[in-house]
């Protein structure tokens, strides 16, 4: 595969938690799910199950084209709080 110098890479674990703090968030991951689960330290399966929760949950919102939008950043926030405590 050749390497194309527009292609954006996939948002690091630090890129992820700063986006996660900010506003309404509206993302379009160019790589597949595969790629962003190994640069966070998950498996492909994981990924998907806790996107697809997530998604269910009002938390986020997952379209075809790995668009993700976060609608509510404080949902977003209380269920953070609510993982680092289990």
């Amino acid at each position: 595969m050749l390497h194309d110098p527009n292609r954006r890479p996939p948002p690091t674990r630090h890129e992820l938690v700063a986006t996660l703090h900010s506003a309404t968030i509206f993302s379009h991951f160019t790589d597949p799910q595969g790629v962003l689960a190994t640069r966070l330290g998950l498996r492909a399966e994981t990924l998907s199950r806790v996107l697809k929760q997530l998604n269910a949950d009002g938390i986020v919102s997952v379209s075809s084209g790995n668009i993700v939008r976060i609608p509510n950043r404080q949902k977003l926030q209380r269920f953070i709080e609510q993982a680092g405590k289990a």
